[in-house]
């Protein structure tokens, strides 16, 4: 994921955070923003971290797939 890719997302991330957590306020204004809006920032929440879990678990594969390769086998030819 590129640089900027990951501040999007995170801000992103942040963003529906503080929504979820002013619509859980009694007192918010944020209650006339409708259920059906606030499960599509929820969808979008769940999209956004699935996304990022994916990509960590592909890093973190290639990295291990690296790591794996026998160095030696270079040398021997």
């Amino acid at each position: 994921m590129k640089t900027d890719e990951k501040v999007r997302a995170l801000a992103a991330i942040e963003l529906a955070d503080a929504l979820i957590i002013d619509f859980n306020n009694p007192s918010s204004a944020l209650k006339g923003i409708g259920g059906e809006t606030m499960e599509k920032l929820l969808v979008y929440l769940k999209i956004t971290e699935r996304s990022q879990r994916r990509r960590s678990r592909k890093l973190s594969k290639a990295a291990n797939d690296v790591v794996a390769e026998d160095p030696e086998s270079d040398a021997s030819e």
